[in-house]
């Protein structure tokens, strides 16, 4: 298999990294070890988005508007803006769309990592908006 191997903190008193190979599940399925990249992951946030995977109401209320039986039926609510995580010792993802911005995080280490990088890089998003005319 072409992975990377992932790497953990959790269940060790050192403060060295171990390989979460204990940790992994044989296969990939919903409840973890699923395999993507971030462009598999674009990918999906655009077809979303551009409701290519449903209906407009469905794709609204996927991204955090109201449910389709509950809509106005005029489709419109504004900018999506919506957001995944999750992990696992030694495996973690973050996946944001704000606006027109997409910004990904896949990481072969503990969740808390990839939350730190993903504030980090919307902070650096927030000032570099701020200051764009």
């Amino acid at each position: 298999q072409h992975v990377a191997r992932g790497y953990t903190h959790a269940g060790g008193k050192s403060v060295t990294w171990r390989d979460n190979v204990a940790t992994r599940p044989a296969r990939g399925s919903a409840a973890g070890g699923s395999y993507s990249t971030v462009t598999d992951l674009l990918a999906f946030d655009q077809a979303l988005v551009q409701a290519k995977l449903g209906s407009v109401a469905w794709s609204e209320w996927a991204t955090g508007g109201p449910r389709p039986d509950r809509s106005s039926g005029t489709g419109e609510h504004g900018e999506p803006g919506f957001g995944f995580a999750g992990g696992a010792p030694g495996i973690a993802s973050d996946w944001t769309h704000e606006g027109d911005r997409t910004l990904i995080v896949l990481t072969n280490v503990d969740p808390q990592a990839t939350q730190r990088t993903m504030e980090s890089l919307r902070a650096i998003l927030q000032r570099m908006s701020r200051s764009t005319p």
